[in-house]
């Protein structure tokens, strides 16, 4: 069973990112409504997708991770493919979610 894991400071993301083909970054905060609607889809992804690392960025506990990316909004999802940005997105879409994840793993084909 896979899980999302949270990057709790830089160092932490770096380390956590480190050497992975394929990454996504959830950019969330705990007052953000629509953040908590995704958050268990994102979680349940993870699952689905065990060869994507699924990471948690909460930017009130973690606003250096967040100012590295430039996030303005909440949620903020990114994926990395072999250290380098492939998509970034906003909004608490699934849809939107799952199309970016099939397009992740596909490259990793």
């Amino acid at each position: 069973m896979k899980k999302v894991e949270e990057a709790t400071d830089l160092m932490d993301y770096f380390t956590k990112v480190e050497g992975q083909k394929a990454v996504i970054i959830d950019f969330n905060a705990d007052w953000c409504g629509p953040c908590q609607v995704i958050k268990p889809i994102f979680a349940q992804y993870s699952e689905e997708y065990p060869n994507i690392k699924f990471i948690s960025v909460n930017t009130e506990k973690n606003k250096e991770v967040a100012q590295q990316f430039g996030i303005q909004s909440l949620p903020t999802f990114i994926t990395l493919h072999e250290g380098e940005i492939s998509a970034t997105w906003k909004g608490a879409n699934q849809v939107n979610l799952k199309n970016n994840l099939d397009k992740l793993a596909e490259k990793l084909k």
